[in-house]
Protein backbone atom coordinates (compact mmCIF):
# COMPACT_ATOMS: atom_id res chain seq x y z
CA UNK A 1 0.00 0.00 0.00
CA UNK A 2 1.83 3.23 -1.15
CA UNK A 3 1.49 5.68 1.62
CA UNK A 4 1.17 9.76 0.45
CA UNK A 5 3.73 12.05 0.39
CA UNK A 6 4.52 13.44 3.68
CA UNK A 7 4.02 17.14 2.72
CA UNK A 8 0.88 16.29 0.49
CA UNK A 9 -1.63 19.31 0.10
CA UNK A 10 -4.98 17.11 0.32
CA UNK A 11 -3.06 16.58 4.27
CA UNK A 12 -2.86 19.90 4.88
CA UNK A 13 -4.98 21.34 8.19
CA UNK A 14 -8.01 22.47 7.21
CA UNK A 15 -8.06 26.80 7.48
CA UNK A 16 -11.00 29.27 8.93
CA UNK A 17 -12.02 31.54 5.89
CA UNK A 18 -10.43 34.78 7.90
CA UNK A 19 -6.87 33.02 7.69
CA UNK A 20 -6.98 31.89 4.02
CA UNK A 21 -5.67 34.95 2.00
CA UNK A 22 -7.75 33.82 -1.55
CA UNK A 23 -10.86 31.97 -2.80
CA UNK A 24 -9.05 31.02 -5.79
CA UNK A 25 -8.41 26.90 -5.71
CA UNK A 26 -4.94 25.83 -6.91
CA UNK A 27 -5.04 23.93 -10.30
CA UNK A 28 -3.72 20.21 -10.65
CA UNK A 29 -0.46 21.94 -11.57
CA UNK A 30 0.04 24.66 -9.36
CA UNK A 31 -0.72 21.59 -6.67
CA UNK A 32 2.25 19.27 -8.02
CA UNK A 33 4.51 22.16 -7.97
CA UNK A 34 3.51 23.30 -4.82
CA UNK A 35 4.10 19.78 -3.40
CA UNK A 36 7.63 20.01 -5.30
CA UNK A 37 8.46 22.73 -3.31
CA UNK A 38 7.53 21.60 -0.10
CA UNK A 39 9.28 18.29 -0.72
CA UNK A 40 12.44 19.98 -1.54
CA UNK A 41 12.48 22.76 1.05
CA UNK A 42 9.95 22.18 3.38
CA UNK A 43 6.49 23.65 4.32
CA UNK A 44 8.12 26.30 6.71
CA UNK A 45 10.43 27.56 3.91
CA UNK A 46 7.87 27.53 1.11
CA UNK A 47 5.75 29.83 3.52
CA UNK A 48 8.06 31.97 4.56
CA UNK A 49 9.39 32.53 0.96
CA UNK A 50 5.57 33.20 -0.06
CA UNK A 51 5.44 35.86 2.78
CA UNK A 52 7.92 37.72 1.33
CA UNK A 53 7.48 37.55 -2.14
CA UNK A 54 6.27 40.57 -4.03
CA UNK A 55 2.44 40.65 -5.15
CA UNK A 56 2.05 40.74 -8.72
CA UNK A 57 1.72 44.85 -9.55
CA UNK A 58 -1.72 45.40 -11.67
CA UNK A 59 -1.14 45.65 -15.16
CA UNK A 60 -2.81 47.75 -17.86
CA UNK A 61 -4.22 51.33 -18.06
CA UNK A 62 -5.29 53.04 -14.90
CA UNK A 63 -9.33 53.38 -14.74
CA UNK A 64 -10.75 56.93 -14.40
CA UNK A 65 -9.10 60.43 -14.25
CA UNK A 66 -6.14 61.55 -11.58
CA UNK A 67 -8.66 63.40 -9.06
CA UNK A 68 -6.25 66.11 -9.04
CA UNK A 69 -6.19 66.46 -13.11
CA UNK A 70 -9.63 65.99 -14.68
CA UNK A 71 -10.59 67.77 -17.20
CA UNK A 72 -12.29 70.10 -15.33
CA UNK A 73 -9.55 71.08 -13.15
CA UNK A 74 -7.74 71.24 -16.23
CA UNK A 75 -9.33 74.19 -17.50
CA UNK A 76 -8.84 75.99 -14.59
CA UNK A 77 -5.54 75.63 -13.97
CA UNK A 78 -4.57 76.32 -17.82
CA UNK A 79 -7.15 79.55 -17.42
CA UNK A 80 -5.54 80.80 -13.67
CA UNK A 81 -1.79 79.97 -14.74
CA UNK A 82 -2.92 81.75 -18.55
CA UNK A 83 -3.62 85.23 -16.37
CA UNK A 84 -0.96 85.37 -14.47
CA UNK A 85 1.17 85.11 -17.47
CA UNK A 86 -0.50 87.68 -19.13
CA UNK A 87 0.09 89.85 -16.11
CA UNK A 88 3.71 89.03 -15.82
CA UNK A 89 3.59 90.55 -19.43
CA UNK A 90 4.45 87.32 -21.31
CA UNK A 91 4.29 86.98 -25.08
CA UNK A 92 3.08 83.15 -24.91
CA UNK A 93 0.54 82.64 -21.82
CA UNK A 94 -1.48 80.51 -23.07
CA UNK A 95 1.74 78.21 -24.09
CA UNK A 96 3.22 78.69 -20.91
CA UNK A 97 0.15 78.05 -18.57
CA UNK A 98 -0.01 74.19 -20.65
CA UNK A 99 4.46 73.83 -19.68
CA UNK A 100 3.31 74.94 -16.18
CA UNK A 101 0.56 72.29 -15.92
CA UNK A 102 2.92 70.03 -17.88
CA UNK A 103 5.74 70.22 -15.30
CA UNK A 104 3.19 70.21 -12.10
CA UNK A 105 1.32 66.53 -13.31
CA UNK A 106 4.23 64.75 -15.10
CA UNK A 107 7.37 62.87 -13.40
CA UNK A 108 10.61 64.22 -14.23
CA UNK A 109 11.51 60.58 -15.81
CA UNK A 110 8.57 61.18 -18.33
CA UNK A 111 9.65 64.77 -19.21
CA UNK A 112 12.89 63.46 -20.61
CA UNK A 113 11.31 61.42 -22.90
CA UNK A 114 11.71 62.82 -26.39
CA UNK A 115 7.99 63.61 -28.09
CA UNK A 116 6.45 63.51 -24.63
CA UNK A 117 5.47 67.02 -24.32
CA UNK A 118 3.84 66.38 -28.14
CA UNK A 119 1.98 63.65 -26.71
CA UNK A 120 0.41 65.29 -23.49
CA UNK A 121 -0.26 68.31 -25.18
CA UNK A 122 -2.14 66.71 -27.33
CA UNK A 123 -4.29 64.66 -24.94
CA UNK A 124 -4.43 67.35 -22.28
CA UNK A 125 -6.17 69.69 -25.39
CA UNK A 126 -8.78 67.59 -26.54
CA UNK A 127 -9.86 66.66 -22.58
CA UNK A 128 -9.83 70.47 -22.46
CA UNK A 129 -12.05 71.36 -25.14
CA UNK A 130 -14.71 68.59 -24.17
CA UNK A 131 -14.78 70.67 -21.43
CA UNK A 132 -15.22 73.80 -22.95
CA UNK A 133 -18.15 72.29 -25.26
CA UNK A 134 -20.24 71.12 -21.46
CA UNK A 135 -19.44 75.01 -20.08
CA UNK A 136 -20.51 76.64 -23.35
CA UNK A 137 -24.00 74.32 -23.38
CA UNK A 138 -24.18 75.07 -19.66
CA UNK A 139 -23.85 78.74 -20.10
CA UNK A 140 -26.63 78.84 -23.23
CA UNK A 141 -28.74 76.73 -21.25
CA UNK A 142 -28.40 79.55 -18.49
CA UNK A 143 -28.72 82.72 -20.62
CA UNK A 144 -32.19 80.80 -22.25
CA UNK A 145 -33.42 80.54 -18.47
CA UNK A 146 -32.30 84.35 -17.60
CA UNK A 147 -33.82 85.18 -20.86
CA UNK A 148 -37.33 83.33 -20.42
CA UNK A 149 -37.18 84.21 -16.68
CA UNK A 150 -36.61 88.45 -17.54
CA UNK A 151 -39.36 88.10 -20.55
CA UNK A 152 -41.22 86.76 -17.43
CA UNK A 153 -40.78 89.28 -14.86
CA UNK A 154 -41.36 92.18 -17.33
CA UNK A 155 -44.71 90.69 -18.27
CA UNK A 156 -46.12 90.91 -14.33
CA UNK A 157 -44.75 94.55 -13.58
CA UNK A 158 -47.41 95.60 -16.13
Amino acid sequence: MAHPPKHSISKAPPQSPETTRTSRQLSKRDQVELSRLIGKYGRSAVVEAAKMSPLPARRGRRRGEDPDFGPTSIATFVEMASKRHRAAGSSKPIEEAWHDLYTVSVDSKKQQEPGHYQRWLTTMKRKRSTVRKIVSTELQVARDSAKHLSGRLSRNKK
